[in-house]
């Protein structure tokens, strides 16, 4: 009869499928050991961990069978996740959608089969722990509820084994995080103290730096995700110098989501940017405002612009193009966005234009 139809959440399944990060890894005893007990418990020779690809069915374990995998046009599993109860078909070649499957009609000659369904917590089906024979057959109740019972356990493991592996990737990110983290703050005091005529004007100048630095990180940690909303970071570190300013602050953009380390960078920007404004750009005057806006830039990043408007006279806009603000605003930021920018006094106001490169952007 042909090979099964796809999933109808087919885009789903196998997104969900390769967020496990199983597919071709080695052999893991874990498994193994259920699919021989899955053997022992249904009396059949073969048992398998099996997972549906897109054109083919992988074996994470197998027992008594060799081959790793085999194409999903010809795989049982193919049909039985389109079911929501476990598929059992007592012999293969009285059932017209395997009677002329080339696994039932010739080496290794299955005639029987029972799948249950692999499922994620939201439906979606990974693929199946099944057993296989020979012979046709059936199975018993307790046999049925036992392979259920050992699919449920197979799921189980899978989960607890993407969830190991994301705590080791997020762990060595938070080791680099917390690396790069030291390398800016020690930058940011270094700087600092070099424009700082005494001790106090450098704490005036270091400590709300710092504290835009460790507020960008604190949105990260608060969510408990490792991407960052820009509108979020904007309210975020503008929420202190626009006060009753807000409606002078003009926002528009689709909201976009930046990586840890890149939303650090942007967050330091943003702090900059407010400061200034509020002490001698637009801000500082009564009909003064800050227009924000981004846009898809080159190569897919993020063109991200910063315009004052009826500020101050030109002379006093200035202030920001000099001194440590304009280095932090021209080079510190934007290697922690991954791009280039540039800091400008256009008409009564400053411009800074940034580019977030497109590998430092999350998906939503």
């Amino acid at each position: 009869m042909g090979a099964a139809p796809p999933h109808p959440r087919e885009n789903d399944r196998l997104k969900a499928l390769r967020s496990y990060e199983v597919l071709d890894t080695d052999p893991e005893p874990s498994f193994d050991d259920v699919t021989r007990l899955a053997a022992r418990v249904c009396d059949t020779p073969i048992a398998l961990v099996s997972l549906l690809d897109e054109d083919r069915q992988w074996f994470k374990a197998r027992h008594n069978l060799d081959a790793p995998e085999t194409p999903r046009r010809q795989a049982i599993c193919a049909h039985a996740i389109l079911e929501k109860e476990m598929l059992v078909v007592p012999d293969t070649l009285a059932d017209p959608r395997f009677a002329d499957n080339d696994l039932c009609c010739g080496p290794p000659h299955l005639r029987f089969y029972a799948g249950a369904r692999l499922e994620t917590a939201d439906g979606l089906p990974l693929g199946t722990l099944c057993v296989l024979d020979t012979e046709p057959r059936d199975l018993d109740a307790v046999q049925r509820d036992s392979l259920r019972i050992l699919a449920d356990q197979v799921m189980r493991q899978l989960d607890d084994r993407r969830t190991l592996k994301r705590q080791a990737v997020m762990l060595r990110e938070d080791a680099h995080r917390a690396k790069n983290a030291l390398s800016v703050t020690q930058a940011l005091m270094r700087m600092s103290r070099q424009h700082a005529a005494s001790l106090d004007e450098f704490m005036n100048a270091f400590e709300p730096r710092l504290a835009a630095l460790a507020d960008a990180q604190t949105l990260t940690s608060d969510s408990g995700l490792d991407r960052v909303s820009l509108k979020e970071l904007i309210d975020r570190q503008l929420r202190s110098f626009a006060g009753d300013r807000a409606e002078r602050l003009a926002i528009s953009g689709e909201d976009a989501f930046l990586t840890a380390s890149a939303a650090e960078g942007m967050g330091l920007a943003l702090h900059e940017l407010g400061t200034n404004a509020a002490k001698y750009g637009a801000w500082s005057e009564p009909k003064g405002r800050v227009e924000i806006s981004w846009t898809n830039g080159p190569e897919d990043g993020l063109a991200f612009s910063w315009r004052e408007v009826d500020g101050p006279a030109p002379e006093e806009a200035e202030a920001l193009s000099k001194g440590f603000g304009s280095q932090l605003l021209e080079r510190i930021a934007p290697a922690m966005l991954g791009g280039k920018a540039t800091l400008a006094i256009e008409g009564t106001g400053a411009v800074w234009q940034a580019l977030i490169a497109k590998e430092l952007l999350a998906e939503a």
